[in-house]
């Protein structure tokens, strides 16, 4: 019996997720359809492009209130710095990392993790809408009954992709973010980032 319910319980989350994604976009205005805005952000080397950021949208994307795009370009501008200056600690700052997880240990492993990828010379950074079969999972993982498991620091509204040039064209990490208390981070799940 507890199994069937629990069957029940996930097939509810993942069809409320996939209902509530549906009328979200589908109420999207118009001009939130669209294109990239790209802006240069600080000094380019001799003979290299400037980096770019972007809030890369899809034509179904619900548009971003004022005080949502200020905070996502707070969060964007603290992680460009932090490339600019390769620091991995300024990048480890920008994550929201629960009290119970904030040890010596993660953050060591975060900052190692930070600094392998600001090494690879991250070129772009795009601001994009999670996909609904990974918003479905995320629900799942905040509501689950069990109190001692982990779960996300803060409720992930969108993703930030971080890219780089390698050897097979294009490489790069994403993060979720979201909001908390008018200021937004990087989101951890146990103090990692996800």
């Amino acid at each position: 019996m507890p199994r069937l319910r629990l069957k029940m319980k996930k097939t509810l989350l993942f069809f409320a997720a996939s209902f509530l994604h549906v009328v979200v976009h589908a109420q999207a205005p118009p001009s939130a359809s669209g294109a990239q805005v790209d802006h240069a952000q600080g000094e380019g080397a001799p003979g290299k492009k400037a980096p770019k950021r972007s809030l890369a949208k899809n034509a179904a994307s619900p548009a971003l209130s004022p005080a949502e795009a200020k905070g996502i370009d707070e969060l964007t501008s603290r992680v460009w710095e932090a490339v600019r200056e390769k620091s991995a600690e300024k990048l480890v700052d920008c994550y929201d990392i629960e009290k119970r997880f904030d040890t010596a240990a993660n953050r060591e492993g975060n900052l190692k993790r930070a600094a392998i990828l600001l090494e690879n010379g991250i070129n772009e950074i795009d601001v994009l809408e999670i996909p609904p079969y990974s918003l479905a999972e995320i629900i799942h993982i905040q509501t689950r009954e069990q109190v001692y498991i982990a779960r996300y620091s803060l409720l992930p509204k969108k993703l930030l992709r971080l890219s780089y040039p390698n050897k097979f064209g294009k490489g790069g990490q994403r993060f979720l973010i979201g909001e908390k208390d008018g200021k937004w981070h990087i989101v951890t799940l146990g103090g990692q980032t996800t």
